[in-house]
């Protein structure tokens, strides 16, 4: 079991009832994780979704013809593995650890059970999540506005009727 105590600092937590943390607690696990260390690959499916507790980790995608770019670096407080919690699918990034890092690991089947079960958890995760995809959406579409930008589009051809 997580002491509860660790998880009344992380960002993403904030707003949980003391009731919810101590329930988080006992499903989770504490892993660490060494810099350089994949924690997930992007199209791999995932059972688990991550709070980073310490350390860094970067989100990165395969851009064709480009390679991997990263998009986005989660630190403490924030959520990892998203795409698990919304059930069986592809992951939707890399996640490669940059500095030694200590992520809180969720079973992604128990937390939607939870929330379909307790509407008062699942209404506070939901939104903790969708501001994390906010988060991640934003930084997708800067890295895509680099990739494209104006100069490198062919000239658009507007024509008129």
């Amino acid at each position: 079991m997580v002491p509860p105590e660790t998880l009344k600092h992380l960002q993403f937590l904030q707003d949980f009832s003391d009731d919810h943390l101590r329930q988080l607690a006992e499903m989770a696990q504490l892993k660490e994780f060494p810099a350089d260390e994949v924690v997930f690959r992007e199209g791999q499916l995932s059972a688990s979704v991550y709070l980073v507790v310490q350390g860094n980790v970067a989100l990165e995608f395969r851009v064709p013809s480009r390679g991997r770019m990263q998009f986005q670096t989660v630190s403490a407080g924030d959520l990892l593995g998203w795409t698990a919690v919304l059930g069986p699918g592809p992951m939707t990034a890399t996640a490669l650890v940059q500095t030694p890092s200590t992520l809180l690991v969720l079973n992604a089947a128990q937390i939607r059970a939870w929330c379909a079960g307790d509407p008062s958890f699942g209404s506070a995760f939901m939104q903790h999540l969708a501001r994390a995809l906010a988060t991640r959406l934003s930084a997708t579409r800067l890295l895509l506005m680099d990739l494209y930008r104006e100069d490198q589009l062919p000239a658009r051809q507007d024509r008129i009727a």
